[in-house]
């Protein structure tokens, strides 16, 4: 049987001084709302972004964990949501990551 109006799942974390932000996604596949909807409220919410320029690792993708050492001295773990490799007689890559 399908369902003729769309499902709406939201979860909110938003504090007093902040604004809300809405985000939108549709997926027919999924089958849990409000778990997607709390695992999607987990990724938006991640504020700190890092942008290097590395010895470039043709081993890393999208998405993989890198061990992120800030000049806060702030160890942690950040996905990489960009890589742009340069060859110019060695590897170079220009990394995004947010944690």
């Amino acid at each position: 049987m399908e369902n003729a109006e769309d499902e709406v799942f939201t979860a909110k974390n938003v504090a007093a001084d902040d604004f809300e932000r809405i985000y939108e996604v549709t997926n027919p596949l999924v089958q849990d709302g409000a778990e997607v909807a709390a695992w999607l409220l987990g990724w938006v919410q991640r504020r700190v972004s890092y942008d290097v320029t590395v010895r470039g690792n043709p081993a890393l993708e999208l998405l993989d964990t890198v061990q992120i050492d800030d000049i806060y001295g702030v160890n942690g773990k950040a996905l990489l949501t960009q890589l742009n490799y340069d060859y110019n007689g060695g590897i170079k890559c220009n990394a995004e990551a947010i944690r």
